[in-house]
């Protein structure tokens, strides 16, 4: 059974490096330094918004599309990284603050909500800035994606709303407070 499971991950994983060497020639570069081209100024500095999550992400591919496909498809993934953790970072506030014995089925309860809530928020979720470039052999673009802080409170609100009991007890809380402020209700 353990074999198995051990072959399983590595046919999963030789697959993955083949899919990913289909991709392009070169090794992802992360520092700009290590590049023949000059990457943008809004890469290397992005700006400064308390309104939305940024992400920002490189990708290269010999298909200039393709580079574009995987650079949005991992601002994806770290505008999901950045809005779970803000959630989960909520959701542990209330259920400290709260404390009792039913500790252990909001602390479910939260983690289900920070699922539901990451992948709604995402919906919202667009690209502020693209750029393609060619680098060598290959076309590398460069990503900056945004969502904004607002719709992700007003998901995380709705979605406990739905759920009367904890509802219930997340509205007495200091962090249901914090949350209420930020929606601007």
């Amino acid at each position: 059974m353990k074999s198995m499971r051990a072959l399983t991950w590595m046919i999963l994983t030789a697959g993955l490096l083949a899919a990913a060497g289909c991709g392009g020639g070169s090794a992802p570069v992360t520092d700009p330094a290590d590049s023949s081209v000059a990457w943008p100024a809004w890469y290397q500095n992005p700006p400064e918004d308390d309104t939305v999550y940024l992400a920002k992400a490189t990708a290269t591919s010999q298909d200039p599309q393709f580079a574009v496909d995987k650079a949005e498809l991992d601002a994806q993934a770290r505008l999901a990284s950045e809005v779970s953790a803000r959630i989960q970072d909520l959701m542990t506030r209330f259920v400290e603050e709260v404390g009792s014995g039913a500790e252990a089925q909001l602390l479910d309860k939260s983690t289900s909500a920070t699922k539901r809530v990451t992948e709604q928020t995402l919906v919202g979720a667009r690209i502020r800035k693209q750029e393609t470039v060619r680098e060598g052999a290959v076309w590398r673009a460069f990503v900056l994606a945004e969502v904004p802080r607002k719709s992700a409170d007003q998901a995380l609100l709705g979605d406990i709303s739905k759920d009367e009991e904890m509802y219930t007890r997340f509205r007495e809380s200091q962090a249901f407070q914090a949350l209420e402020n930020a929606v601007g209700k």
